[in-house]
């Protein structure tokens, strides 16, 4: 049995819609540099490729670190905090993200080099027929390997007594209702 407080599953879904809403400006930015990339210099598209991805993250980790919940955890009553229900500290944001962010330095290492010589598969959507078949095997696996983390973190959540995900046992983090918190009695 899910003790209440820990029971924000769909408030954590809600506030993570919310905070897609709030990047969903970006979403244009980026479609424009798809569509534009071959008339955008490379160093620019290498740069947005890295600005992007660390947008959503440091907004992720800044707003957790500092309040304990981002925008959209805001406005669904949800917090996180350590698991002891003291307040998060920026270390533990860190690690709470520490994933995406290692997944995002991966990607910028390995595609980076192809993006500034013009030949990344990033911009412009689709494998070319001269593609090599380890190059369409790695982004297959890097695709089922994101596909595989959320799912895990979802698993892991909704079969974890206080509702905890993969990031917040990395983090020792737990998510609870606003109104259950001491601080707010």
């Amino acid at each position: 049995m899910i003790e209440p407080k820990y029971d924000t599953f769909w408030e954590r879904l809600l506030a993570m819609f919310v905070d897609g809403l709030i990047f969903w400006p970006f979403r244009f930015v980026d479609n424009w540099f798809c569509q534009n990339h071959t008339s955008i210099s490379r160093g620019t598209l290498l740069a947005w490729s890295i600005i992007y991805p660390l947008l959503v993250v440091t907004y992720s980790v800044v707003m957790h670190g500092k309040y304990g919940q981002t925008l959209g955890k805001m406005a669904t009553k949800v917090k996180v905090v350590d698991i002891s229900e003291s307040p998060l500290s920026m270390s533990q944001a860190l690690r709470r993200d520490s994933i995406p962010i290692i997944l995002i330095l991966l990607g910028t290492a390995i595609d980076g080099p192809k993006i500034l010589s013009g030949s990344s598969i990033i911009y412009g959507g689709s494998f070319h027929p001269g593609t090599p078949f380890y190059v369409v095997l790695f982004y297959f696996i890097v695709g089922v390997g994101c596909i595989g983390w959320s799912l895990s973190e979802i698993v892991t959540m909704l079969f974890s007594r206080k509702r905890r995900a993969l990031h917040d046992f990395i983090a020792r983090s737990v998510v609870i209702r606003c109104a259950d918190h001491p601080e707010n009695r």
